[in-house]
């Protein structure tokens, strides 16, 4: 239950997220964020944040969103920015969720991003019931056989499109 994954004041930080459903060689658990490594790469992301107040007396607020950013770490796109109505309560959970799509560049990345009033008091949940995840969902149609195929297919006249692709297997 390290302090680092406490959210604290100061405008939005990143959620220390070790590890998504899915996300392949493309997240990092030391930035935790999903970055892409070719342009046009179409990406689907479901999450399920739990974020839980270890506060004994007062409620506190609590804000969550998803975050696209630029190679260089300028904002481009936000989703599910939303707040947790009345704060969240000593010892209990705020469960933000929900769904997007977007297509990235080289270096773009999506990162899972909270803000807070106040130090120490709410942090990501880090029990087996309470789990938080991100399922990330990713193609580069740029690059699939189709494409490639239709491409070098307008450079030739159609017999020798086909008699290429039959001397290549």
């Amino acid at each position: 239950q390290g302090s680092d994954y406490f959210i604290n004041p100061s405008g939005w930080k990143k959620l220390r997220f070790d590890g998504p459903g899915s996300g392949g060689t493309l997240w990092s658990n030391s930035t935790y964020r999903f970055t892409s490594n070719v342009n046009g790469l179409n990406v689907e992301c479901d999450y399920y944040m739990s974020l839980y107040s270890e506060a004994t007396i007062y409620s506190y607020s609590c804000s969550f969103r998803m975050a696209k950013y630029s190679s260089g770490g300028s904002l481009l796109q936000t989703w599910g920015t939303t707040s947790a109505s009345g704060g969240i309560g000593p010892g209990s959970y705020w469960h933000p969720n929900g769904n997007f799509s977007t297509t990235l560049n080289a270096g773009e990345y999506i990162r899972a991003e909270a803000k807070t009033n106040t130090g120490n008091k709410i942090r990501m949940s880090r029990t087996s019931w309470e789990d938080s995840w991100l399922d990330f969902t990713y193609h580069n149609s740029a690059a699939s056989t189709d494409s490639l195929l239709y491409q070098n297919r307008g450079e030739l006249n159609q017999w020798e499109w086909l008699k290429g692709l039959f001397t290549r297997f």
